[in-house]
């Protein structure tokens, strides 16, 4: 369920449970964003357990991450994209898992997850 790369890239780097914030200019979204990355346990559960990775784990997204500003909306990369796969905010007001509206329910943070190592908290 979780690509190797995935997992190559969170031990590599030491990076579960660590936090990032991506200030707004450099959110491909505009919001700005505060993240806390996911191990394999949280990835399941998020993935399996609650919305909106239930909804959205059909088209290919992962969990990989939380908010910590509030906001609640989980962080994800789309397994179909590969090593070079963009960042992801998925809103829990983008729909169920019937019905679920891909263009308003997902918001493109950075074009590549690996950039989240410059905005490391620690």
């Amino acid at each position: 369920m979780i690509p190797d790369y995935w997992i190559k890239f969170i031990k590599e780097n030491n990076i579960v449970k660590k936090s990032f914030e991506i200030p707004e200019n450099k959110d491909l979204s505009g919001l700005g964003a505060e993240i806390e990355i996911f191990g394999k346990d949280d990835i399941s559960e998020e993935s399996t357990d609650f919305y909106p990775g239930i909804a959205v784990k059909q088209f290919g997204y992962l969990p990989i991450g939380s908010c910590i500003s509030g906001s609640g909306d989980p962080y994800f990369i789309n397994t179909t994209e590969g090593v070079n796969g963009k960042l992801y905010r998925v809103l829990h007001e983008g729909g169920t898992e019937d019905d679920f509206d891909l263009k308003e329910g997902i918001e493109t943070v950075l074009n590549n997850y690996q950039e989240l190592l410059k905005y490391s908290d620690s």
